[in-house]
């Protein structure tokens, strides 16, 4: 097995997958968490969607968990990144 040197754009790529892994993980979290105050929560909307073969509510709330992640991703992991990119000296030029 050859040993090669992680360039900058394979950490860059590692980051990103973990990034995105935390957030779905959160997101999980979150989810499970309203839940149990609610009874009800965007894990569960989708599926009485399905049920009730309303394509629409599917749809809807699929685009409002993307919504949801992308401005995580930009207003929490996005600084937390570059800070550690500027701390690390990989930022990008």
């Amino acid at each position: 097995m050859e040993a090669h040197a992680v360039s900058r754009n394979d950490s860059l790529f590692i980051l990103d997958r973990d990034r995105h892994a935390l957030a779905w993980r959160s997101r999980m979290a979150a989810d499970i968490f309203v839940t149990i105050l609610t009874g009800i929560g965007l894990g569960h909307l989708p599926h009485y969607g399905r049920e009730l073969n309303a394509m629409e509510q599917v749809i809807g709330v699929m685009l409002v968990i993307v919504i949801i992640g992308l401005v995580v991703d930009k207003t929490l992991f996005a600084p937390i990144e570059t800070f550690l990119h500027r701390r690390w000296g990989t930022a990008r030029t």
